[in-house]
């Protein structure tokens, strides 16, 4: 708890000191941002008691447990004014990311499936503008007014909602409802998946995340209990392939799982961007493949979630992980033929798998070699062909000239390329003493129909050769 009563929204600083220096030191010692945990319901009835859930006798609706606090009203002004001024002081202190919970509103003739501890009574207040009772819509639009003021005043905070009815269990506003209105939320929570996550993978529940993967792309933050994942991190690295947003905790230094998943974390740090932030591809429930097309990464995972060997074969679309339909690839683990990749990865039991297995990406290919004849227009003096200025853009000598990166020279055996659809950059020279041959670099989008024949994949894996 970070706050001073648990939905107050007020730093402890008696406890955990200045917000500033906090901030400051995640930034400087750890290379941290501050997320933190906002509770809309109050375990305190010392608020102003306009902003409070009132039953039909106009007492205020009791939040029992531990703590005794009170339920809040949304569509209270008093409460919206209240939180939006106390979640701004947070975020001009540097605050990135909110994760907005505790606001469930599952009153009768509602089945949100929560449990009998959440209070199913009404706000039958007449004096927050709402009608009377309450609806479960102007509950959820007065969240949502609090989180448009927050996104309008600090457009680069970070925000998760839980479902604004039915809380953390996720289940009853449709996943898609007012997420793409301006100055909306970013994530959704990952449907309480959190105390033991490697049973709820093990036992099915948690495959669902794979389904919601396929249908929506509206990133899932979840916080994962990695206490009883075991020594191959596969509840690590379903969540980390499952979820774009992702928080760890429940291992010591002293735990015998903690060397495995600080190893896991490092590897996740080498993949984050194209985790969090590509294209998710689900050839299966068991094979995910993460994708940037646009720079040319991706990496496959596979999961064996049984309790012996497996050798997973798949085949998919070539072109989903962005290969040429005309590219040849022959590589341990991936074979791809006429626009048709085919998978096969040997797994451990109850253990993910990876392609590549080393390394931390396929770096797929862009370098297209082509030949053609000097045309008219680019003949000059001595009918020669006249020489490009080549900027080399790789940390490495250029094979022709052996300067290092950065420099631009002519080179007497390149010519341009006619340019065409998806060509950008500058060339680059190619290998070989052969007058006109030049390397190109385009998008994988761009190799499709461009005229340039199969050729089969270098040593290495970097570049088509053609």
């Amino acid at each position: 708890m970070w706050d001073i009563v648990e939905g107050s929204s007020v730093w402890d600083r008696e406890r955990l000191g200045s917000l500033d220096d906090f901030v400051r030191r995640l930034r400087d010692q750890l290379g941290l941002r501050l997320s933190l945990h906002v509770m809309s319901h109050t375990k305190t009835l010392d608020e102003d008691p306009a902003i409070y859930r009132r039953d039909q006798d106009g007492d205020i609706v009791l939040w029992r447990g531990l703590y005794t606090g009170g339920y809040i009203c949304p569509a209270s002004t008093t409460w919206q004014d209240l939180k939006v001024r106390r979640l701004s002081e947070l975020l001009r202190s540097g605050v990135s990311f909110l994760m907005f919970d505790f606001h469930d509103y599952t009153v009768e003739g509602t089945d949100a499936g929560t449990s009998d501890e959440i209070s199913r009574t009404a706000c039958w207040s007449k004096d927050h503008g709402h009608s009377v009772p309450m609806s479960i819509e102007e509950h959820s639009a007065g969240v949502l007014e609090v989180i448009h003021r927050i996104k309008r005043a600090h457009p680069d905070v970070l925000i998760e909602a839980h479902d604004r009815i039915a809380g953390g269990l996720q289940d009853y506003l449709p996943l898609y409802y007012e997420h793409g209105r301006p100055d909306s939320f970013d994530e959704h929570w990952g449907f309480e998946y959190m105390w033991n996550s490697y049973l709820d993978l093990l036992s099915g529940k948690a495959l669902s995340l794979y389904e919601y993967n396929l249908a929506y792309e509206i990133p899932l933050y979840l916080h994962i209990n990695l206490a009883f994942d075991n020594e191959n991190c596969l509840a690590f690295w379903w969540y980390a392939s499952t979820c774009r947003h992702l928080g760890i905790g429940g291992v010591r230094p002293s735990d015998e799982l903690w060397s495995a998943h600080r190893a896991a974390v490092e590897r996740y740090h080498e993949l984050k961007s194209l985790l969090a932030s590509g294209r998710f591809v689900g050839v299966d429930v068991d094979l995910h493949i993460h994708t940037l097309p646009n720079e040319g990464r991706a990496v496959l995972l596979a999961f064996n979630r049984s309790s012996s060997e497996r050798v997973l074969q798949r085949t998919f679309d070539a072109s989903s992980i962005g290969i040429p339909e005309n590219a040849v690839v022959e590589v341990e683990g991936l074979i791809v033929r006429e626009g048709v990749a085919a998978a096969s990865l040997s797994i451990p039991p109850l253990a993910p798998s990876f392609f590549p297995s080393s390394g931390t990406r396929i770096q797929l290919p862009y370098r297209l070699m082509a030949l053609r004849r000097a045309t008219t227009d680019d003949r000059h003096r001595g009918g020669r062909p006249r020489p490009p200025r080549v900027r080399c853009d790789r940390p490495r000598r250029h094979p022709l000239c052996g300067r290092r990166s950065g420099s631009a020279v002519p080179h007497r055996r390149a010519e341009r390329l006619g340019r065409g659809p998806g060509i950008h950059g500058r060339l680059a020279a190619g290998p070989g003493r052969s007058r006109g041959r030049v390397g190109v670099r385009l998008r994988p989008e761009a190799a499709r129909g461009s005229g340039v024949r199969p050729g089969r994949v270098s040593p290495g894996g970097e570049y088509w050769e053609f």
